[in-house]
């Protein structure tokens, strides 16, 4: 899985407070799922996770609980002060447009994104993620 946003927050992305998704979290009694959180509990399913992110300040909360939660090996955070693209990538099914992963990227900003599932579009952004920013450090 690729995350790739220029400033990335630890938004909640999953409101569990009425326990619609309790069958998602087991026994974990979670109200509320944080991108981190969200991206940890995909990670120890077996999923490597790929997040490029510009080396700022704004991020560092993000990343530091992210590395936190996170299994050790499947992780790989790529910092570089060039990326300006903003997508999400799974195996099958792509999220990319002009929206940051930040609370005013999710909630308050005019913002466009695309979402395919299936098709050779989630395939193809993989290929061109992992050309540009695997062998990056």
């Amino acid at each position: 899985m690729w995350l790739v946003s220029p400033w990335i927050t630890d938004v909640d992305v999953i409101d569990n407070s009425a326990g619609e998704f309790d069958a998602v979290f087991g026994d974990d009694s979670v109200t509320v799922c944080r991108l981190s959180d969200a991206l940890a509990r995909i990670n120890s399913a077996g999923a490597h996770i790929h997040v490029v992110t510009r080396p700022d300040a704004h991020n560092e909360p993000f990343l530091h609980r992210l590395k936190a939660v996170a299994p050790r090996g499947r992780l790989k955070i790529i910092q570089a002060s060039e990326v300006h693209e903003k997508t999400l990538c799974g195996q099958e099914w792509l999220l990319t447009g002009s929206m940051n992963f930040t609370i005013r990227g999710m909630s308050l900003n005019d913002e466009a994104v695309i979402y395919n599932q299936g098709g050779r579009e989630p395939g193809q952004a993989r290929i061109d993620l992992e050309r540009r920013w695997e062998s990056a450090t």
